[in-house]
């Protein structure tokens, strides 16, 4: 199995504080402001009929094989991929889609937008994002500090 270089991970806010902007659901309406994204994650709402409403999404960029093995999604490790599931070990983390495929090479580069729906993967991203919006608030906005994350 090819190893996995990560380029970039984004963690955005639950989508519904994205969705039920000023009191609206539109499925049609943009999501992300990134085309791309905004229709691979309303295929995946599409599929989730009977999933839990808690969630967050994360899009990573990774280096190496199909699977990002090794990446860090809230307090878990991804393991595998599992008929559209995103597993660390035993445990479900979210299902995805694919938004760049770079194949099997061990340099192709792959896009992968997470819907994280394991609550308690949720709340851990929820607890990161709230340290990320404050250590922002010390450093600043812009910062090449070790962990820092992409916008």
């Amino acid at each position: 199995m090819a190893g996995t270089d990560l380029i970039s991970i984004a963690v955005y806010p639950f989508p519904s504080e994205l969705l039920f902007r000023d009191g609206e659901s539109d499925l049609a309406r943009p999501v992300f402001g990134n085309f791309r994204i905004d229709r691979h994650y309303h295929r995946l709402q599409r599929s989730m009929i009977g999933f839990p409403d808690v969630r967050s999404c994360v899009v990573i960029r990774w280096r190496g094989g199909r699977v990002p093995v090794g990446v860090p999604i809230a307090d878990k490790v991804i393991s595998s991929l599992q008929r559209g599931w995103v597993m660390a070990g035993g445990t479900y983390i979210g299902v995805y889609d694919r938004i760049v495929d770079g194949g099997d090479g061990e340099d192709g580069e792959h896009e992968m937008l997470i819907l994280v729906t394991n609550p308690a993967c949720v709340e851990a991203l929820r607890r990161e994002g709230i340290a990320r919006d404050r250590q922002r608030a010390f450093i600043g906005p812009e910062t090449n500090a070790p962990g820092a994350f992409p916008r």
